[in-house]
């Protein structure tokens, strides 16, 4: 009764290896049809995504700006504070602030025009949920350290 349960089973041993086998053989033999592209690796949507939101204009756009906010704070450290000089930065401040937000805001749209409707969705969501209920409760509740009515521990 041993040897023919042990032939049985090794039969059906036999019968699953074959079947993986004849598999293995069949799915590397057949290739997919070729009626469509195939689709672009998640490196290279990050490429293509990268290389349409990279701008040189907006670029030094916030190197002047950066540049601006140094000079206008190094002059509020100074021992002695020109305040013409202050007010004169800041309005070039103002100025150069809303010249980098209409930049930015006019390569988002040229950037939606070369997206197609799925790019678009997966770019722009990430924005949209920047500016969610949610992450605007979240902002509000952070204690800032320039916060004087905060309770301290």
């Amino acid at each position: 009764m041993k040897p023919k349960l042990i032939q049985i089973f090794l039969l059906i041993s036999l019968a699953f290896n074959l079947g993986f086998i004849v598999m293995f053989i069949y799915s590397s033999m057949c290739k997919p049809p070729k009626f469509m592209p195939p689709s672009p690796t998640p490196k290279q949507k990050n490429e293509r995504i990268q290389k349409i939101t990279k701008n040189e204009e907006i670029f030094q756009l916030r190197k002047a700006n950066l540049e601006l906010r140094k000079s206008f704070f190094s002059e509020l450290a100074s021992t002695e504070p020109d305040m013409d000089k202050i007010a004169e930065l800041i309005e070039e401040l103002e100025k150069s602030q809303m010249d980098l937000e209409k930049q930015v805001l006019q390569h988002f749209i040229k950037i939606r025009s070369d997206l197609n409707d799925d790019e678009a969705v997966q770019f722009f969501n990430r924005f949209q949920n920047m500016y969610s209920e949610k992450n605007t409760k979240k902002i509000h509740k952070q204690n800032s350290p320039l916060n004087t009515d905060s309770k301290q521990k």
